[in-house]
């Protein structure tokens, strides 16, 4: 899903743990990977039935990680969970070669005769950040706190 949207979560002294990284790679940089596990485990959480519209649980069991330095992606695979997240638009009409026209209306009777009617998208994605964004900054803040001490210790 990469070139996606983007939903980020903020996270309070984000500049101190960089500065501790740069000071220190080899003593942060396990501890920030632990971070972004666990970070990972809150979204986890998260993508529930309270989160995530669902019908089958399909769009729930599709999510997954991945990992990049210090970055964390979490997103569905399911074909149509960008059409859930942000809508489809009402199509034009079925365009008729004999007639020369689009055909917008019903005339026949047919439910989806002649055009998709659309619908509006249901924001799963800001509802799972939002609910996984308090355990989160609670896990970076308990990271800074390990990595300072150990830089202090060293």
């Amino acid at each position: 899903m990469s070139g996606d949207i983007e939903f980020k979560i903020e996270i309070p002294n984000l500049d101190g743990l960089m500065n501790a990284f740069k000071q220190a790679p080899d003593i942060a940089k396990p501890t920030l990977d632990l971070a972004f596990l666990n970070a990972q485990v809150a979204l986890a959480n998260n993508t529930n039935q309270n989160t995530v519209p669902y019908r089958t649980t399909n769009l729930i069991k599709s999510f997954m990680p991945e990992f990049e330095p210090l970055t964390l992606k979490w997103f569905p695979t399911a074909k149509y969970a960008k059409a859930v997240e942000f809508g489809m638009p009402a199509s034009q009409g079925r365009y008729v070669p004999a007639i020369g026209k689009r055909l917008k209306n019903n005339l026949f009777g047919d439910k989806w005769f002649g055009s998709w009617p659309g619908f509006s998208g249901n924001p799963y994605m800001e509802r799972i950040v939002d609910a996984a964004q308090p355990r989160i900054t609670e896990i970076f803040a308990e990271a800074l706190q390990i990595i300072t001490d150990k830089i202090a210790n060293a």
